[in-house]
Order: C-alpha cells, then structure tokens, then sequence
C-alpha cells in the first residue's frame, strides 16, 4: 500500500528493509559455510553408504542458497509494483540456463554440476532482476544495491579465507559449539560494522523507528 501512496517514505524502508535483510541473509549463510560440515560428519559418523562431506558441494550449496535469499527483496519491489507479467521471459530464460548449464556440468562434475547450473541462472535472475527494480520500478542507480551486495560480498569472501568450509572439520560436538558461539559473535559484528560504514541511512531509519518517530 505505501508503495502506491507514499513513495519517499516506502524508499527510505525499503532502502533499510533492503540492506538489513541481505546483511541478515549474509551473516546467516556465512556461518553455515563455516560450520554446516563439521556437522555433517557429526550426524554421519560411522556412515559410509554416500559422500556426504564433500567439502566443494557444501560450499556450492551455501553459496546457491545465498545468492536465492539475497536477491528477495528485489523480487518483492516488482511484485508490489504489479509488474511481474513483464519480467516473465527472466524466469523463462532462467529455467534455460539452468537446464543448459546443469546438464553439461553434471557431465563433468555430477551433483556439483547440478547445483552449479542453478547458481548460474540464479546470477542471471538476480542481475536482470535487479536492474528491472531499480531502473524500472525505484527509478533508482542499481549501484544502491550493488553497493550493498558486494560489501556484504566481500566480507563473506574475507571469513572464507579465514576460515574454509573444513576448518573445524572432525572436532567434538562440544567444541564445535564453543566456536560456533565465539565466531559467530565477531562474524556478525563485522557485518554490521562494514554495512553501517556503507549504508549509514538504513541504520538510521531503524532507530527512528525504534524510538518511535514518524518516517518522513
């Protein structure tokens, strides 16, 4: 509704609601990437009917999943315009890519390949997606959302090089939830601190919110 009747207010909330929910999305599958393994050897241990710790599928998941939830709110922006029935030749052409890349991949890389070929038509949605809501609809720079995916991007690219999806990988349950509380801590403080640094206005539309002030 305020889409349609307030449309300064609707874009410093979406702006808030847009940087906020990535960041949010982004600290969530980070941690996953760094302890989603170490788990799966926990509830696998003694197994031996599959692979289930393959270090690159993991990752291809986790970065399938990330790049899926982080593109949501762009997706929302031309679903409240009305607009889908015009992007429809994206989903089309998604499904394409998808189909293409997957059954070629799988050729060469099995079940890696399949989830590679979802990621690449998941880059192709996001990126005509995001041009379409920003340009189209927001009548807005697409850097504003590039600004915030490649900074949230970047901190997930610097935890990886820290810390890889077999880090704490064969560790007892105990200790692996020792870490996962200590890290997570600093994790999801750097996340807030580089999209604060980066997107100083949602921050604030978020405390005049909570203290109760009417968003002009």
């Amino acid at each position: 509704q305020m889409f349609h009747t307030d449309r300064s207010k609707f874009d410093k909330l979406y702006n808030a609601y847009e940087t906020f929910y990535v960041m949010a999305t982004f600290i969530i599958y980070t941690l996953m990437a760094v302890f989603l393994l170490p788990l799966i050897q926990i509830y696998t241990s003694g197994i031996n009917d599959a692979e289930y710790t393959n270090t690159f599928l993991v990752l291809l998941f986790v970065i399938m999943n990330l790049i899926s939830n982080a593109k949501i709110p762009v997706n929302s922006i031309i679903e409240f315009s009305g607009e889908f029935e015009k992007t429809r030749s994206y989903a089309i052409w998604e499904m394409v890519i998808n189909i293409t890349v997957s059954v070629v991949a799988i050729l060469y890389m099995g079940i890696c390949g399949a989830i590679l070929g979802t990621i690449a038509a998941l880059l192709y949605r996001g990126i005509v997606t995001i041009y379409y809501s920003n340009k189209k609809v927001l009548k807005r720079s697409q850097v504003c959302t590039y600004k915030i995916l490649i900074s949230n991007g970047v901190v997930f690219a610097g935890v990886m090089a820290i810390f890889f999806v077999d880090t704490f990988s064969n560790v007892s349950f105990f200790k692996l939830l020792l870490n996962g509380v200590v890290h997570s801590i600093w994790i999801a403080g750097l996340y807030l601190l580089v999209n604060f640094v980066f997107n100083k206005s949602a921050f604030k539309t978020i405390f005049e919110l909570y203290r109760g002030k009417t968003i002009q």
